[in-house]
């Protein structure tokens, strides 16, 4: 049996995360977790058939969902809701409770939540092997990358704990950095000749373009083992974005998301 997808989408509130995920191969199921992005596109009628919300409280009822998951394509929204769950786990099965022992030199988050982490992602490969595709979502922070040979700089990065985070993007096999470029109708200011050329002021118009990006840049995390261009227009909705998406993939890989 072909193994599913294992795709981290993120980016700013309301670029489309959620809608993007549930064009996903049906019967799909969600985890939202701490997040309206569901509950909102389905007052709007925006839910397309064969999308399943599966209600989860706590940690435990997470990994029932994932283990019972016996659909085409899961979708868990999002990983710092993840987290949410994680940590007050992680602080009663291995500290009694003890918040601040949790924290003291970071064993909880440093240690124990990576651990707990690589457990559930082994249960998330046990499913893909099985066929099933896995979608987390992920809000974006700014974060510093440091460069010991110059001058550190600002990226967009997934929100959450490194000990939570760490081994997501590890695990990951395209980590998809959403986001909108705004479209420059008057330059004021620019530097470079040709093609080189950038704007560094300018002013914009109407509505930003929104785009996937795939690769790593000096601005944002990114990856990607799936041979995908460095930037995927999404179009004016989720249906176009994820047609775009698909298309851009390999055949092999294509075949197995029908």
């Amino acid at each position: 049996m072909p193994r599913g997808l294992g795709i981290i989408l993120f980016g700013i509130e309301g670029i489309g995360k959620t809608s993007f995920s549930l064009q996903f191969p049906k019967p799909l199921h969600i985890l939202p977790i701490k997040e309206p992005g569901f509950d909102n596109l389905e007052m709007v009628g925006e839910v397309p058939a064969g999308c399943t919300r599966l209600n989860c409280a706590n940690w435990e009822d997470v990994l029932v969902a994932v283990k019972a998951c016996q659909a085409k394509t899961l979708v868990i929204d999002s990983i710092s809701g993840l987290q949410e769950y994680l940590i007050p786990y992680v602080v009663q099965t291995c500290y009694d409770g003890n918040f601040k022992a949790f924290k003291s030199f970071y064993n909880g988050l440093r240690q124990d939540c990576p651990r707990e982490m690589s457990m559930f992602l082994d249960i998330i490969e046990f499913k893909r092997a099985q066929g099933l595709n896995i979608v987390f979502c992920a809000h974006r922070k700014n974060d510093v990358d440091p460069d010991t040979g110059g001058a550190d700089v600002q990226v967009q990065t997934l929100f959450g704990d490194e000990g939570i985070t760490g081994p997501l993007r590890k695990w990951a096999q395209a980590i998809l950095f959403m986001s909108g470029k705004r479209n420059i109708d008057i330059v004021t200011q620019s530097a470079g000749y040709g093609q080189d050329t950038k704007v560094l002021e300018g002013k914009s118009t109407g509505a930003p373009t929104r785009l996937m990006y795939t690769s790593f840049s000096g601005y944002h995390i990114a990856q990607n083992t799936l041979h995908l261009p460095p930037v995927i227009p999404m179009g004016k909705s989720a249906i176009e974005g994820y047609t775009n998406f698909y298309n851009a993939l390999p055949e092999p890989i294509r075949k197995n998301l029908v």
